[in-house]
């Protein structure tokens, strides 16, 4: 039987290409965004399921955004509503990836590093519960630890200005949270140093493809020991 796993994540993981202007929107071709390169490193004997929305965050409404990305609402970026159901259509699933936490270091929600990382390990939990009224096991977790940010455009500034030493303090805020909580993670920041697309928030190919690199060791080790 092929392993599976859910990608639950941001515009990172959805493939947002780094813009000095806000629109257009525009995203990676197909194979360039990490969970692309995860899955193709992978093999086919592992499908990948990415369930990613611009601008998602661990657990916040976020009625700007909701103007922005329109017809969508505030309660439509919120990744703890939405796990329930995304880990419900990943069933039967070996390993969910989680990889939010960047968009809850805007200016607007004013939370430390820490209560984002609590927010993280919150839907590490929601994970190894969630299998509990299904006939399968509930599957095994992977935190992508945040990257710090890198030089913002003025549109990213509107959101993240002033935040860039929290940001810096997040990623090991996440590890520290998930050793206490015995969820293996992977900090984006140790693999890549800091963003480095020209908005400071999104991933550049080479940082894509640092990652899918990094990650692939852990999940190759995380999957031998599921369910077979």
């Amino acid at each position: 039987m092929r392993k599976r796993i859910l990608v639950f994540g941001d515009s990172n993981a959805w493939g947002f290409v780094p813009a000095v202007e806000r629109r257009p929107l525009e995203r990676y071709p197909e194979g360039v965004p990490w969970v692309d390169a995860l899955s193709a490193r992978l093999g086919n004997g592992v499908a990948v399921q990415v369930d990613a929305v611009p601008a998602r965050t661990t657990d916040q409404d976020d009625a700007v955004s909701a103007e922005i990305f329109t017809p969508l609402r505030a309660h439509d970026f919120n990744g703890l509503t939405h796990l329930p159901a995304a880990l419900v259509k990943a069933t039967p699933a070996d390993l969910v990836i989680l990889a939010l936490g960047t968009n809850d270091l805007k200016a607007r929600f004013d939370r430390s590093a820490e209560a984002i990382a609590r927010s993280v390990i919150g839907l590490a939990d929601m994970v190894r519960t969630g299998g509990a009224a299904s006939a399968y096991p509930s599957p095994a977790v992977l935190i992508l630890a945040p990257a710090p940010i890198g030089s913002l455009a003025p549109w990213t500034a509107e959101s993240f200005s002033g935040r860039e030493g929290v940001g810096q303090a997040l990623g090991p805020a996440v590890a520290a949270a998930a050793e206490v909580a015995g969820v293996p993670v992977v900090e984006a920041g140790v693999v890549i140093g800091r963003t480095h697309g020209c908005d400071g928030i999104h991933f550049t190919e080479a940082d894509h493809a640092a990652l899918a690199q990094a990650l692939g060791v852990r999940v190759e080790a995380l999957l031998r020991g599921t369910r077979s």
